[in-house]
């Protein structure tokens, strides 16, 4: 039988037929998948206690190590994303690695618009138009970003007029 599996129902698969089996190494740090799991619990729990809610956003910034990977999961669990739709225009990002999910939301009714891996970006139609974000996006895996502030979107914009040509083009 096939079952489907999300990120977090994998995790959650993982811990309960391999619970003892070593997942995560990091330097001399072991976890075992059912340690691993209740950690990204414990960080999504918090994190509810803390007032995030489905929909907030959330950013953790640290270097490769097992923290990230955990709040990658816990952030993911208490369902907040990066980009919501109404948010004000803020930076436009690119996809260096991972994947993430477009989507916009009426009358409590998710509609997906899109995928986006690496080398994509998003953000820079709000930016470019000064107009409050159309869709939300989410993280379905782990990613890294790279983060063109409004400065630098401006300057972009200046010295590559080819860059606003495509901009232009895609918006239209």
């Amino acid at each position: 039988m096939r079952v489907p599996l999300s990120v977090l129902e994998f995790r959650d698969r993982a811990a309960a037929f391999f619970g003892d089996v070593e997942a995560i190494v990091d330097g001399d740090k072991r976890f075992t998948y059912r340690l691993y799991a209740e950690r990204t619990h414990r960080l999504a729990n918090a994190l509810r206690t803390m007032g995030i809610k489905p929909g907030d956003r959330v950013s953790f910034m640290s270097y490769n190590s097992h923290q990230l990977l955990e709040a990658y999961y816990g952030v993911l669990e208490a369902g907040a994303v990066l980009i919501r739709a109404g948010d004000p225009p803020g930076p436009m990002y690119i996809v260096e690695d991972g994947r993430l999910r477009v989507f916009t939301e009426a009358d409590g009714t998710r509609r997906y618009l899109r995928y986006l891996r690496r080398g994509d970006f998003f953000g820079e139609i709000s930016l470019f138009k000064g107009e409050p974000r159309s869709s939300s996006v989410e993280a379905v895996s782990p990613c890294r970003l790279l983060r063109l502030t409004e400065k630098t979107f401006a300057r972009l914009l200046e010295a590559y007029p080819q860059f606003r040509t495509e901009l232009e083009q895609r918006i239209a």
